[in-house]
């Protein structure tokens, strides 16, 4: 399960540099880049040198005060959750929306600090984060399908607990003050029709409990879209991971995509439609954001190629070749890895970030992957998620796997251990 994380190929300060300050639009970061004469490698550090976030000295003599936090201590600032890739999810991370960890606890010490009783203990998960709020999702005592899922609130700081709704293969994301819970069902009369309901939630005035919002938007109005419409294709945050609401994405991209069975179309707040793509029975995925379609063909097992589409001129290239995944896209950016096999029991994976504003793909970091390990869960890769300046990743460290984040600020470029320990290994006998 060990695994080493490997020195950039290019100087990571340019890597890094462009990847982060080129990804809000087009901006001249090629002379930024050029005038960098410092060339050392900022994530090759030593063990005296790593210093965990919200401290005030080094790890050695230091104890870390993000390990000591208890669910009194749980914040109620807006900010983002995170949560490991099926790795550990009793662990339970929060990012405010500059990109520091403000709390790190589990999931079962919250779940105990609000008498929260659960009869699937297996199938819960903490799903989203809202001002003090951790949305939480797990299969009711009377299920009435094995898709139905309970979505509640938990307020750790004060130990109180509402219910909010039940639903079947639904997603939940905050926005804007609210809870928007987005319910997916295929058609009764067919196997590849997908029906889509929006539900907005918000805290009532008098306390913590969430109410049924009425709203009246496009995302608000399914009955016309799912009528003639395969499926509704949402967008993902970069930064929880999570999928947005139909309102979320008409409000912040403009348009959503939907997909008619044969070919993409922009569908935007004002129901204007603008056709993108045909559909290819190769395409694996579909990525947007308000300028940028990213898609995923996978033509055989070893054959996949990553591919943009600029919506202005409707013009599409491949920009990739033989990507193992997705991680994440956001303002013109992509990020994703690759892998090449050393030999026959490690990958080395790559991950890269292209960005469409400029045409430039560049690596950000590599880490290896044992074949002998879990296949579900790969350090440095299956786990990222891009907040501002700041990207956060969970990575091997000696005995434990931690939560890593990688800085881009006056000081240059930095990779910081957190502190916060996704995994500890036993030690070898």
């Amino acid at each position: 399960m060990k695994k080493k994380f490997s020195a950039i190929l290019l100087s990571a300060v340019s890597v890094i540099s462009l990847s982060l300050t080129g990804c809000g639009g087009p901006s001249d970061v090629i002379a930024q880049i050029n005038a960098e004469t410092d060339t050392t490698n900022p994530l090759i550090k030593t063990e005296s040198d790593v210093i965990p976030i919200n401290t005030t000295g080094t790890t050695s003599g230091i104890e870390n005060p993000i390990a000591y936090m208890s669910p009194a201590d749980f914040p109620s600032v807006e900010g983002y959750l995170l949560t490991p890739s099926d790795t550990n999810t009793d662990s339970i991370v929060i990012v405010d929306t500059q990109g520091e960890i403000c709390y790190y606890g589990t999931l079962s010490d919250i779940i105990q600090e609000c008498y929260y009783s659960i009869d699937y203990p297996e199938t819960l998960r903490a799903v989203c984060y809202d001002r003090g709020a951790l949305i939480i999702t797990h299969h009711p005592d009377n299920i009435a399908q094995y898709t139905e899922y309970v979505f509640a609130a938990l307020y750790p700081a004060t130990g109180e607990s509402y219910f909010i709704t039940t639903a079947a293969n639904a997603s939940a994301t905050a926005y804007d003050n609210n809870l928007y819970i987005v319910e997916s069902a295929y058609a009764e009369d067919t196997d590849f029709k997908c029906i889509n309901t929006e539900t907005c939630y918000s805290r009532n005035s008098t306390g913590n409990e969430y109410e049924y919002v009425k709203i009246e938007s496009l995302g608000d109005k399914f009955e016309r879209l799912n009528d003639k419409y395969q499926e509704i294709v949402l967008p993902f945050k970069a930064s929880d991971g999570n999928r947005m609401s139909i309102s979320e994405a008409l409000e912040t991209i403009g348009f959503i995509t939907v997909f008619d069975g044969t070919e993409y179309y922009r569908y935007d707040k004002n129901r204007v439609i603008t056709h993108v793509l045909n559909y290819d029975d190769i395409l694996w995925s579909y990525r947007y954001d308000s300028d940028f379609a990213f898609t995923d063909y996978h033509y055989t097992a070893t054959e996949n190629n990553l591919c943009v589409t600029n919506y202005e001129t409707l013009t599409s290239k491949c920009i990739a070749s033989n990507i193992d995944r997705i991680l994440a896209n956001e303002n013109g950016c992509i990020y994703y890895a690759t892998f090449t096999e050393d030999n026959e029991l490690k990958y080395a994976y790559h991950i890269y970030c292209y960005n469409a504003w400029t045409d430039e793909t560049l690596e950000l970091y590599s880490t290896e992957h044992t074949l002998e390990a879990d296949d579900n869960h790969i350090d440095g890769v299956s786990d990222f998620y891009c907040i501002g300046n700041c990207f956060y990743t969970t990575i091997f460290n000696g005995d434990t796997t931690n939560w890593y984040q990688i800085t881009n600020d006056e000081n240059g470029i930095n990779m910081i251990d957190t502190g916060c320990v996704v995994i500890t290994y036993p030690e070898a006998e």
